[in-house]
């Protein structure tokens, strides 16, 4: 459930404004520019989610005083790259952790799996902790996402190529 203080996307959930079978609509502030208030509607009922992706499609187009204005809308959440770097994990317990995600429902649907753009990180060392790491960190991130021409330097160090255990 929402919570206060809680960070969706680019806000921040400031207080209950309003709710229904649907879920409920929080007012909500932009994490850096405070000034930027706005109203995030939350489904709480799975079957509310498709009504809610016809609402924002068909909101976009729309320009008028009375209707609230839609300034964010990412319904199916597809990224086309995945790096898993989970907090307290290395490398090696990342990629034990696979089968976790593989079962989860639409995992093979994605097209970051689809398409080879997914890798387990040390997150424990390189991605969940501040320190003298940056520099590794964002080399790591560059060998990930420019595999074609960048030197292996941190693969199967840092990060691994996730292998699905069945086919897509």
């Amino acid at each position: 459930m929402p919570s206060p203080n809680q960070r969706i996307s680019e806000y921040v959930l400031l207080e209950k404004i309003g709710g229904g079978t649907f879920g409920e609509v929080w007012k909500a502030q932009h994490h850096v520019w405070h000034d930027q208030l706005v109203a995030i509607k939350i489904p709480t009922d799975p079957q509310y989610v498709r009504n809610l992706q016809h609402e924002g499609a068909a909101i976009h187009g729309l320009h008028h005083t009375n209707i609230v204005r839609a300034i964010g809308f990412d319904p199916y959440a597809d990224p086309a790259y995945l790096i898993v770097a989970p907090c307290g994990f290395d490398l090696e317990r990342s990629l034990r952790e696979v089968a976790v995600l593989e079962r989860l429902p639409r995992w093979f649907e994605l097209s970051a799996v689809q398409n080879g753009h997914v890798a387990f990180a040390d997150g424990n060392k390189y991605f969940n902790r501040s320190g003298i790491t940056i520099v590794e960190t964002v080399e790591i991130l560059a060998e990930i996402l420019h595999r074609d021409c960048m030197s292996s330097r941190w693969h199967e160090r840092a990060w691994s190529c996730y292998t699905p255990t069945r086919s897509c």
